[in-house]
């Protein structure tokens, strides 16, 4: 993690070359969705690239939706990013797109979270997902000599389930392939795929 900048920005630049695409979600291997496709759909094309700031820093959550001018500035301009960057300790796909972005179109973007992740109490992240989950606030189980990472889960209480698709929150992270609700044993996968069908 926070150096694959430049692999994101190339990524934008073959997504550029379909001129159907309007807005791209970034979404993490390991999430699972909250929402209907055509709920997503309809808030990804709201014409603003949504972050999820973190905390005061200007940096944001490397999940997020980001709209084709956006897109378009970073990969048209990715040799300066690079330029800008050189010699920061800094992480790329959490600070880059956020930062550079605010400079050069603050009305076209928007401080929502489309992904939750269940963070330790010490990550500013964890504010905004706490207050929308305030179910999964103390779940994290993550040594402090881990930075703090987000919990994965293989397993989730029912009423939790019902907490996350509740939240807004478009997705949800660090669920393992398999995991299952509890106490009532069902997979999350077959009942998350009923939720967003409906």
């Amino acid at each position: 993690w926070c150096g694959i900048g430049g692999l994101m920005i190339d990524l934008m630049g073959e997504v550029l070359e379909d001129a159907s695409v309007d807005a791209v979600v970034w979404v993490s291997h390991d999430a699972v969705p909250l929402r209907s496709f055509h709920e997503v759909y309809e808030w990804a094309l709201d014409g603003r690239t949504s972050f999820c700031v973190n905390g005061g820093t200007g940096c944001a959550d490397t999940w997020s939706i980001m709209q084709r001018r956006h897109m378009t500035i970073l990969s048209s301009l990715k040799e300066e990013v690079l330029q800008v960057f050189r010699g920061i300790a800094t992480c790329e796909e959490e600070c880059w797109f956020s930062l550079l972005l605010e400079l050069a179109d603050p009305d076209g973007l928007r401080n929502a979270c489309s992904t939750y992740a269940c963070w330790t109490a010490t990550k500013p992240l964890s504010l905004e997902m706490n207050a929308r989950v305030p179910s999964m606030a103390r779940l994290n189980q993550r040594v402090a000599e881990d930075c703090g990472g987000p919990q994965e889960f293989e397993q989730l209480r029912d009423s939790d389930l019902q907490a996350l698709v509740s939240s807004g929150f478009c997705f949800a992270r660090k669920f393992r392939r398999g995991a299952v609700l509890v106490p009532s044993g069902r997979d999350l996968s077959e009942v998350l795929s009923g939720v967003v069908q409906k």
